[in-house]
C-alpha cells in the first residue's frame, strides 16, 4: 500500500476514498485491504456494478477478504 494513503488513512480524520481505474488493475483488492487494514467498525464498501453477495463470493478465499457486513 502506498505510504501517503497509509499516512492519510491512519489519521484521527474520518473521509471517503474513490479508487477507479481501468477494469483488472486491482482496485476491488486494494479496496478490501483498505478495509481490513483500517475499515474497524466505520468501514465501508460501496460499489455500483457489482453485488455485495457475488463479490463476498468472488474474493472469499482472498487473503483480503473483508467481513460480509463491511460490504
Amino acid at each position: 500500500m502506498p505510504p501517503e494513503l497509509v499516512e492519510a488513512l491512519s489519521s484521527d480524520r474520518g473521509f471517503s476514498l474513490l479508487i477507479k481505474g481501468a477494469p483488472g488493475t486491482g482496485k476491488t483488492m486494494l479496496a478490501l485491504e483498505i478495509l481490513k487494514e483500517f475499515g474497524d467498525s466505520n468501514g465501508v464498501y460501496l460499489s455500483t456494478r457489482v453485488s455485495p453477495s457475488s463479490l463476498y463470493e468472488q474474493f472469499r478465499g482472498s487473503k483480503t477478504a473483508s467481513p460480509r457486513s463491511t460490504l
